[in-house]
């Protein structure tokens, strides 16, 4: 801008050629999301044609103000953008959205006779980096962000909006998914939600990142983001903990709140704002996608005649129904292996149904729609539980589907646990056969996966990990999850309580087998031999060493036990 002395006028930039609003946000990425989506609820061809300039001109935007070499900067495009900003650096969730709005971009140009090329080529171009750029294979989640100058690193601490828009955005594969909300499982605080006449329960709900320190729009509670995390683990296959997640937010605002029946935009467990806003229209609108796409799973694909339904509830609730403007749809199960839905659409268009059901038996008796004998098909790639689809060959006004399970339970998910690093590693699957093996993160060393077992030595960073074990059940087939945290064989742990006179700790035995030996111990320089006596999986009593002569702050504190290795 010459009258700033040839500087950049950003204000200009941003509302330059297809910007959409007259803020200082960039709310074009969430416009087209709905857009697109609204396409997918309609299949309205007709609105897609007077809307494909409009979707040309903010693809164009987008590209020419925010593209980083494949990665997409992030500015002001999401509700904590207040506090947010990347520095230039490409950030996963504006990635996200590009690719998955110029997919959709190329799928609508085929429909309206426009050439989808130049979508398919800014599609592969935005998948390889976000692949390249910010996965990582070894921990097994997108980083936040990379650096455009410097040493061009990346940022691995993802915010929840990095999970749930790659997810939304269908970026990540099966196994990349289950991998990246594990990260939300270990790597984010969860805060219980509990209170006068809350029914017991494991409902919580999450700061939207483990940054430090309090940043307002940074890490706080929000229930809007909570609601787009659950649907993100709906999508992802995990039901139970969608379900703990988006209840624990239903229970805090709407029932425990200063205002009951209330959607606010921050949660009371907020560690500084508190309950905040009523009825705010981010939290109203993700709990009703929650609600509709994730519990009930009505994901209507118009543009393709598919109406997709994966209910997302509890296993153990017997009856759920639904009505809105689009469809009524109910499910009751039976006996605990009879399960019926019963689908009347009110789409626009017609569309035959995709039904997908998580097995409640080894074995399928019996699959009919409206009245006749019908198709299923087992989903091998499911993962965590076996999982039939039932799709119909034409559009139907009314379905009735029903599904009869026989036989014993599936094999349930494996334990969580912990494995020592270069130490034996061993599951059992039964009564399931083990048949393949995926280690993504190259957990494991040596790996036999065979009969009904899955051996090996542990490997990788330490932290949790994941591997997929692909098991079969006489007619089903899927994957198990089988997570672990690596540690190494011994730890020095402080204890929690410490005084200016000592250094205290502990030392950690992450090993199935009990040392008693003599150990040497380093503590700021001064060494001293000791007996110590270390159960198996277990610690030993407290160590106490005077303070005297140490420096202020860390100390580190080497203990060799010689051939059993050296703890720090």
């Amino acid at each position: 801008d010459p009258a700033k002395n040839l500087a950049t006028d950003d204000w200009k930039a941003l509302h330059s050629y297809g910007s959409i609003p007259s803020t200082h946000y960039d709310m074009n990425l969430v416009f087209i999301d709905a857009l697109l989506r609204h396409l997918l609820w309609t299949g309205d061809l007709d609105f897609a044609r007077r809307m494909w300039p409009v979707l040309q001109r903010h693809l164009a935007y987008e590209k020419r103000l925010f593209d980083r070499d494949g990665l997409y900067e992030a500015y002001a495009a999401i509700w904590a953008s207040d506090g947010l900003g990347y520095g230039g650096g490409g950030a996963a969730h504006a990635t996200a959205y590009n690719l998955w709005h110029n997919r959709m971009a190329a799928r609508i140009a085929r429909l309206i006779g426009r050439d989808p090329a130049p979508y398919e080529v800014e599609a592969k171009w935005i998948a390889d980096a976000m692949q390249h750029d910010l996965w990582l294979p070894d921990r097994g989640w997108y980083a936040e962000y990379k650096d455009t100058l410097g040493l061009k690193r990346v940022h691995p601490d993802a915010a929840l909006w990095t999970v749930y828009h790659a997810i939304d955005s269908q970026v990540p594969d099966p196994f990349q998914a289950y991998q990246a909300l594990r990260y939300i499982d270990t790597q984010i605080a969860h805060i219980p939600v509990r209170g006068p006449g809350v029914p017991a329960g494991d409902w919580f709900e999450l700061p939207t990142s483990n940054w430090v320190p309090y940043e307002w729009s940074l890490n706080n509670v929000v229930p809007a983001e909570l609601a787009h995390t659950a649907l993100a683990y709906w999508q992802g296959g995990r039901v139970d903990e969608a379900w703990e997640l988006w209840r624990g937010l239903i229970l805090d605002t709407m029932f425990m709140g200063t205002s009951p029946g209330n959607l606010p935009n921050l949660s009371q467990y907020d560690a500084y704002r508190r309950e905040t806003y009523r009825d705010f229209g981010d939290t109203t609108g993700m709990v009703a996608r929650g609600l509709v796409e994730g519990l009930f799973g009505i994901v209507p694909d118009a543009l393709a005649g598919e109406l997709l339904i994966r209910p997302g509830f509890p296993r153990e609730w017997a009856y759920a129904s639904i009505r809105t403007p689009d469809l009524n749809y109910s499910y009751r199960l039976d006996n605990s292996q009879s399960e019926r839905f019963v689908i009347e659409p009110k789409f626009s268009r017609p569309m035959r149904l995709r039904l997908r059901s998580f097995a409640r038996g080894e074995r399928v008796a019996a699959v009919q729609v409206n009245g006749r004998p019908a198709q299923w098909t087992n989903l091998t790639d499911a993962i965590g539980a076996p999982m039939i689809e039932v799709l119909t060959p034409q559009a139907a006004t009314r379905y009735e589907v029903s599904i009869r399970w026989i036989g014993g339970a599936t094999a349930g998910p494996r334990p969580v646990t912990m494995a020592a690093l270069d130490r034996p590693f061993r599951m059992e699957f039964a009564p399931a056969t083990v048949q393949e093996l995926f280690d993504p993160q190259n957990a494991l060393k040596s790996a036999v996966a065979r009969d009904q077992t899955l051996t090996g030595v542990v490997n990788g960073l330490p932290g949790w990990h994941t591997v997929f074990v692909r098991v079969r059940q006489d007619d089903l087939t899927w994957w198990m999850p089988v997570d672990f945290e690596v540690r190494l064989p011994l730890q020095v742990v402080p204890s929690a309580n410490q005084d200016a006179q000592t250094v205290r700790f502990r030392v950690r035995n992450n090993t199935p087998v009990t040392i008693e030996r003599w150990a040497t111990l380093d503590v700021g320089g001064r060494t001293t031999t000791v007996t110590l006596k270390v159960p198996a999986l277990g610690e030993s009593g407290e160590i106490v060493f005077p303070s005297t002569g140490l420096l202020p702050g860390t100390v580190r504190v080497p203990v060799d036990f010689a051939e059993d290795g050296t703890a720090t």
